[in-house]
């Protein structure tokens, strides 16, 4: 409703105003606001959505050697933790590592109240970027030998969660976890506006390759000394 008293009043000021301010203020003006519907309408959400995770593999369902859930905050949690569960039933795992700080011991906790053993659940409290869920989890992971991992986030944070995990050794599926239902497509569309800037400014960094022998080895030890000192390990 708002919307359409936005668009009325500029249709009545197209009528009264100048060539001058048709052109050069509310031609402009109403452009944007056109492109601010179409781009968070419902269709175009869902349509954003699954083109984040159109190029990645599909999961076609076979045993992993570990579940790593990545936290997101408050909002994203009940849905990775419900989808975590699911999987678990499903029997593709017997290890589940939560990672993020604020996220992964309230993720645990929520897994254990659900039925899933303590001594099958890990995870570290450190990160505070998807990189460092991907070098902090490879830290305590690889030398586990978990090299193939279902990977749990929402969807447009997936294909960076995807090219990070590979960045440092893994074999991720991908298990895309929904975002909120409650919530409105305008929310949805910011998550993912912000989503693509992260994926953009990574890629121009160069934090998307594939690391070296000796790369890994230097980002290991300079993460040990950080996790050591943290005392990330849950």
């Amino acid at each position: 409703m708002a919307v359409l008293i936005v668009l009325a009043a500029l249709s009545v000021l197209w009528l009264i105003a100048s060539r001058q301010w048709q052109r050069r203020v509310i031609l402009p003006m109403t452009i944007v606001i056109m492109l601010c519907i179409i781009l968070t309408a419902p269709l175009t959400i869902e349509l954003a959505l699954k083109a984040f995770v159109l190029p990645l593999p599909k999961d076609a369902g076979e045993p992993v050697d570990a579940m790593v859930i990545l936290g997101r905050g408050e909002p994203f949690r009940y849905q990775r933790v419900n989808l975590a569960v699911q999987q678990w039933q499903a029997g593709r795992t017997s290890k589940i590592f939560a990672s993020g700080r604020l996220d992964a011991i309230p993720i645990l906790e929520d897994l254990k109240k659900q039925g899933i053993p303590v001594q099958r659940l890990g995870g570290e409290e450190c990160s505070l970027t998807t990189e460092e869920n991907g070098l902090f989890t490879s830290v305590i992971l690889k030398p586990q030998q978990n090299q193939k991992i279902l990977l749990i986030t929402d969807a447009p944070h997936m294909l960076r969660s995807f090219l990070v995990f590979q960045r440092f050794g893994y074999t991720p599926i991908p298990q895309v976890s929904a975002l909120s239902a409650t919530w409105s497509a305008p929310k949805k569309a910011s998550v993912m506006m912000r989503e693509v800037v992260g994926l953009m400014s990574y890629g121009l960094a160069g934090r998307l390759n594939p690391q070296t022998a000796v790369e890994m080895a230097q980002s290991h030890r300079s993460a040990i000394k950080k996790m050591m000192a943290w005392n990330c390990k849950v």
